[in-house]
């Protein structure tokens, strides 16, 4: 009699065992799947707004550069008009608070970059586990949960910088414009005076 219920113990704790380790639901697959969708296109909506923040941070750098070369080889007679020197380094002000903030969006998105490719690389590998049979369907769940989370906070980030970088690319934009025309308008050619009309000669009276 004790003979038959270890045996029918040990039974019940092997199909317990398979039980637990038997994968995942069609349902969970699905979800995955759902999941691994969305991560994609985060993933391409990030590489996308990475590529335009390199763009413009270069950009902007490129113009600040030659901007800052032109106003220190600037002939001194352009120097002494306060005005004109007053305006322009209000401009390179701007560009370059500009320039600041668009570093500090490169190294952020960077930093952001690093982590998600190494969080892409964990889910594979976790995933590979799962095809295994290695995780069973709690497990899966509550790991999804997980990864929904960490994927919906990405998102958030996102979104957040696109609206900032929005602003600073625009302002950005518009005060690069204005200091090339400031600097076009400076290197034109003085117009000559205008020579007076020559006088009519008087009608002559038949």
């Amino acid at each position: 009699m004790k003979s038959r219920l270890i045996l029918l113990s040990m039974v019940a704790g092997a199909l317990s065992f398979t039980a637990c380790n038997k994968g995942v639901t069609e349902e969970t697959k699905t979800s995955m799947a759902t999941f691994e969708a969305s991560w994609t296109e985060t993933g391409n909506n990030a590489a996308t707004f990475g590529t335009d923040l390199t763009n413009e941070y270069n950009k902007c750098k490129e113009h600040c550069d030659k901007q800052t070369a032109m106003m220190n080889t600037m002939p001194e007679k352009m120097k002494k008009d306060a005005a004109m020197m007053s305006k322009m380094t209000e401009m390179d002000n701007a560009d370059h608070t500009n320039l600041t903030d668009l570093e500090g969006m490169t190294k952020d998105y960077t930093a952001f970059k690093t982590s998600w490719d190494q969080m892409s690389t964990d889910y594979n590998t976790w995933k590979e586990k799962v095809n295994k049979g290695e995780v069973n369907n709690e497990e899966a769940v509550n790991a999804m949960k997980e990864w929904n989370t960490k994927l919906e906070n990405a998102k958030t980030q996102l979104g957040t910088w696109n609206t900032a970088y929005n602003t600073t690319k625009e302002n950005t934009e518009k005060s690069m414009a204005a200091c090339d025309d400031m600097v076009n308008n400076m290197n034109k050619p003085a117009t000559p005076p205008a020579k007076p009309a020559k006088p009519t000669p008087p009608t002559k009276k038949k």
